[in-house]
């Protein structure tokens, strides 16, 4: 076989191996891909001593791959004591524990029931913040068979084999209090 076509066997091997490496590196972590938006917050129920209000939030993706959104809750940056709440799909029926899944390029309606303990307290709206955990849809398909393998590896590789983390963000909350 000549030099070149063993190159062009090479550069052609070369070429299919980056395909899936690139394809690996854009989707296994893609930079901030949650915006969370407040459309509004109710009216608290009359009554309630702990002055209980629902928000309705809704969970842009702003990249192009799906979202599995496994944790995310409302704080402030200096906890003045409101009680924010975590932030749940807004069709819940029962206890899931399944991720909500944001789809690329998509959106989910959610909502969060703040406790704000006293009449006339009222979050600020640029104080407000989302901490969340997600993973991307390759990450989290790959942590699934990394889990499925290591339930089925012997008791010696426990603790030897490097644990896939759940990624961890803290982003604004779009949208002002009403």
């Amino acid at each position: 076989m000549s030099r070149r076509i063993k190159l062009i066997i090479l550069a052609i091997f070369l070429v299919l191996l980056a395909i899936p490496t690139v394809h690996f590196y854009l989707h296994w972590r893609p930079r901030n891909p949650l915006h969370f938006q407040l459309v509004n917050v109710e009216p608290p129920v009359a009554g309630d001593p702990r002055y209980a209000r629902t928000a309705r939030i809704v969970v842009h993706n702003t990249c192009g791959t799906p979202i599995h959104l496994e944790f995310s809750e409302v704080t402030n940056s200096d906890a003045r004591g409101y009680g924010y709440g975590q932030i749940y799909p807004e069709l819940r029926v029962g206890p899931h524990l399944e991720d909500t899944i944001v789809p690329s390029h998509g959106s989910v309606a959610m909502t969060s029931t703040w406790f704000l303990g006293v009449p006339g307290n009222t979050p600020p709206a640029d104080d407000l913040k989302v901490k969340y955990t997600w993973n991307s849809d390759l990450k989290w398909r790959t942590r699934r068979l990394y889990q499925q393998l290591f339930d089925l590896a012997p008791n010696f590789f426990a603790g030897k084999l490097p644990a896939i983390v759940t990624d961890l963000d803290t982003t604004p909350l779009q949208g002002a209090v009403k």
